[in-house]
């Protein structure tokens, strides 16, 4: 059975399971839409390390009783610039994607690091969110940083310019296809997922209570007119 094939099984069975759920209790069946939309879908598949993280030098950073797990890349002494660059990866993903953007930033002289977000790759964790992603952001802002390029893909790159705005850290954002509206996410979702008219509000309201915050918030173009980026890649 392909992997397409899997992927609509299980999303007929949570239609189904969230219809039912939500007879009984509408708060229930958002409570359970809102853990399948907060779960990596292809859980945390064993990769292969890819050769550029042989020579790095691991990282770990404790975080909210998790272990967050990276990787640090030094330039020669004879160019090393004194500058960092920091990758983060999107949401499903995990760092061993970024391989290739190492060696062009040591040739250059930068150090680079990345780290895997909560629940993604070797850290830990099973289910997370964009708060929770842009806080791990900020440790390791906090704790590395500063950095002179940071580089976001998908939900990382929301993540980054959450974070930039937390710390009103005007450092170079580079975004590759972000995830620029938590609203449109949602709405995707909830079509996926069929959530009828009581279950999705009910959703969107768990969020906002959780965040203390509109879903609107959540977005890279609120953010990008107080921190430009240095560029946006589409993919």
């Amino acid at each position: 059975m392909n992997k397409k094939i899997k992927t609509k099984i299980k999303a007929s069975y949570y239609i189904v399971l969230i219809k039912v759920m939500a007879l009984f209790s509408t708060r229930a069946a958002a409570l359970k839409a809102y853990q399948l939309f907060s779960t990596p879908y292809s859980g945390k598949p064993k990769r292969i390390s890819p050769a550029e993280f042989a020579f790095a030098t691991p990282l770990s950073l404790s975080f909210k009783g998790k272990v967050l797990r990276g990787w640090q890349w030094q330039p020669e002494p004879e160019k090393n610039n004194g500058k960092k660059v920091l990758i983060a990866h999107g949401f499903d993903s995990c760092s061993y994607r970024f391989a290739h953007f190492i060696q062009p930033f040591l040739q250059q002289g930068f150090t680079v690091i990345a780290f895997d977000a909560p629940a993604h790759g070797l850290s830990d964790g099973k289910t997370t969110h964009i708060l929770e992603y842009r806080n791990a952001i900020v440790a390791i802002f906090r704790k590395y940083g500063p950095f002179e390029v940071n580089i976001g893909h998908s939900l990382g790159g929301m993540a980054i310019k959450l974070a930039a705005e937390k710390l009103q850290d005007t450092s170079k954002v580079i975004l590759i296809a972000p995830a620029t509206e938590t609203s449109a996410a949602i709405q995707a979702f909830s079509k996926l997922l069929r959530l009828n008219t009581h279950t999705k509000p009910a959703f969107i309201e768990h969020i906002k209570t959780l965040s203390n915050h509109s879903i609107q918030y959540f977005s890279v173009s609120r953010g990008y007119c107080a921190y430009p980026c240095a560029g946006i890649m589409d993919t």
